[in-house]
């Protein structure tokens, strides 16, 4: 009894500190170094075959995830990949799960992944919603100078 419970006790903590453990990616001209479930998996350019910005869902681009595929025979530690075309695909993260905005993170990558990266569509998506809101602002400032030509009364 003391032994069983000793090892849940243990179990949960592994558990515990494996969800407290942030999941890091270090983008450089190397390559990108992956850090999560307490492992370090260093990924030169050339053992990835793409990274790419795709939809959660299909009808809409809230919460974008980030994917990699590796070339045949690179594997991730302590990860659980999914079989694809000969290579393995991993999720890693949601654009907005990392700290810093999603367009630079999309930005970093291509920087130094070239055309490794796949985050057009993200982009094209990005671009039109800043210019729906621009377009939006227009029209309302219009309305407005429309409706008060000597501007706001004081």
């Amino acid at each position: 009894m003391k032994v069983s419970s000793f090892v849940l006790v243990v179990g949960a903590l592994w558990v515990l500190a494996t969800l407290l453990r942030p999941f890091v990616i270090e983008v450089s001209s190397a390559g990108l170094t992956l850090r999560s479930r307490g492992a370090t998996n260093r990924l030169p350019w050339t053992s990835i075959d793409a990274v790419t910005v795709e939809r959660a869902s299909e009808e809409n681009w809230n919460q974008p995830v980030l994917w990699i595929r590796l070339a045949p025979g690179v594997r991730l530690k302590r990860h659980r990949g999914k079989q694809q075309d000969g290579c393995r695909r991993y999720d890693l993260l949601g654009l907005d799960d990392f700290t810093i905005p999603p367009e630079a993170v999309v930005h970093a990558l291509l920087r130094y992944g070239g055309d490794r990266i796949d985050a057009q569509d993200y982009l094209d998506h990005r671009a039109a919603k800043r210019l729906v809101a621009e377009l939006l602002a227009e029209q309302r400032a219009e309305e407005a100078r429309e409706k008060f030509p000597d501007g706001p009364a004081g």
